[in-house]
C-alpha cells in the first residue's frame, strides 16, 4: 500500500472489530501523515458516523467518495448520515452508489429501504427490505420494516387532484 507505518492495516482491523474509537484514532493518525487519503477520510467518516457525530462525518464521507467513488461503505455511511438529516432523495442516490459497487451490502439495502419509504416509494422500499431480509433472515427490525413497506405498497395509489 505504500504506507510502511501499518496505519491502513490498523484502520482495517479496527473497522472489522467495530471498534469505532480505535478507528477514529488510527484514521486521525493516518490523515495527519496523508491528509488527502480517500480511505483515511472514509474510515474517519465511518467512525464519526457510528459514534452518531453525523455533522462531522458527512463532509469527510463526501470528500472520500469524491476522491475514490468505489468505496462502497463510504457511500453507505454518507447515505445513512443523509437519512438522519432527512435528505431522503440525496440519501437514495448515495445508497444507489453503494449498492452498485456491492449489491448485497445488507446495511445499504436497509438504509435505502428507509429513505425510499420516506420518499413514499413503498414498492421499492419493500424490495430493499426483502433483499436485506434474505441476507439476514429472522431479523426483527427487518421483518417489521418489511411489514410496514408491504402494508403501504398494497394501498391504492392516491388519486391526482383535478385542476380547477
Amino acid at each position: 500500500m505504500g504506507y510502511p507505518d501499518g496505519l491502513p492495516n490498523a484502520c482495517a482491523e479496527a473497522r472489522l472489530a467495530q471498534d469505532w474509537s480505535a478507528l477514529l484514532t488510527w484514521s486521525d493518525e493516518l490523515l495527519a501523515k496523508h491528509p488527502e487519503d480517500a480511505s483515511g477520510l472514509a474510515w474517519k467518516g465511518e467512525a464519526l458516523a457510528r459514534m452518531d457525530r453525523l455533522a462531522e462525518a458527512e463532509p469527510l464521507l463526501r470528500a472520500a467518495v469524491a476522491k475514490d467513488p468505489k468505496i462502497a461503505y463510504a457511500w453507505n455511511n454518507l447515505g445513512r448520515c443523509l437519512n438522519e438529516m432527512k435528505a431522503w432523495a440525496e440519501a437514495s442516490v448515495a445508497l444507489d452508489n453503494a449498492l452498485a459497487i456491492e449489491p448485497n451490502q445488507l446495511e445499504a439495502l436497509f438504509n435505502r429501504g428507509r429513505c425510499r419509504f420516506e420518499l413514499k416509494r413503498y414498492t421499492e422500499s419493500r424490495d430493499d427490505f426483502r433483499a436485506a431480509l434474505a441476507l439476514r433472515p429472522d431479523d426483527p427490525v427487518l421483518v417489521e420494516n418489511l411489514r410496514q413497506a408491504e402494508r403501504y405498497a398494497a394501498l391504492p395509489a392516491p388519486k391526482a387532484k383535478k385542476k380547477r
